[in-house]
């Protein structure tokens, strides 16, 4: 093989060595300096490089080692970030947080209604039909294998939400003659078919949202679709039982 073939290659390492140290500002304008900007983060006086480790295939990384290894060096500088781990603890944190406001929100509205109706039975049979059905999707989701998440939890807030609307009407009173009485029994047949039109609508809208396949979407359909015509059912059989 010729040397003279190499002359050019050997020219450019040459002619590399005699430039000036690249600095970030020489990759404005190129495909490297989103990738540059993602890695490297500029603070007052200094300069702060974030380097992924990235696990073999198969393999797994070992954060207690990195973190041994590195307090074992001299490198001072340098933090180790399981992201995992943090993503976790954040995780748990926003559904512990989601969980107690829920609770207080719960609690808030079963005080307005004892406010309001003055009658604990009565309050009674309008949270059961909004409880049995977000323990039915919480179950029928745990029994298909869905991890539990916060959209989830959203989702059982909106069939709380959409599901007192109907067991409020279905808990209805009617005050005539004096007397007051429960006028579930007194719906109209048009009224009903009203209310389950408007329903399956509800239920159609979020039940196309249950195939999408983004996770977000797919939670919330998977949780309000079920939840919000289980909801008209169980209000509609609480309101009978006790106007039996």
């Amino acid at each position: 093989m010729r040397a003279s073939l190499f002359a050019p290659f050997l020219a450019d390492i040459a002619a590399a060595r005699r430039q000036p140290d690249l600095v970030a500002a020489d990759l404005e304008k190129t495909s490297m300096a989103m990738a540059v900007d993602a890695l490297l983060i500029r603070q007052a006086h200094h300069w702060s490089a974030l380097l992924p480790l990235t696990a073999p295939e198969g393999g797994s990384i070992n954060a207690s080692q990195i973190r041994t290894a590195l307090n074992a060096s001299s490198l001072a500088d340098v933090l180790f970030v399981d992201m995992k781990a943090e993503s976790d603890n954040l995780y748990s944190g926003y559904l512990h947080e989601v969980i107690q406001l829920s609770l207080g929100g719960l609690l808030a509205i079963i005080a307005l209604l004892l406010l309001v109706f003055h009658s604990p039975m009565r309050v009674l049979r309008i949270i059961a039909p909004l409880a049995a059905a977000v323990v039915t999707v919480t179950a029928g989701l745990a029994l298909f294998g869905q991890q539990l998440i916060i959209l989830h939890l959203v989702g059982l807030l909106l069939v709380v939400a959409v599901g007192s609307n109907y067991a409020l009407f279905f808990d209805r009173t009617d005050h005539t003659d004096g007397t007051t009485h429960q006028s579930a029994g007194h719906i109209s047949p048009r009224t009903l078919a009203s209310m389950l039109f408007a329903n399956l609508t509800a239920v159609a809208g979020f039940g196309l949202l249950a195939f999408s396949n983004v996770s977000i979407l797919q939670a919330m359909g998977v949780t309000v679709a079920p939840g919000v015509i289980l909801a008209l059912i169980y209000s509609a059989i609480f309101a009978r039982h006790s106007h039996e």
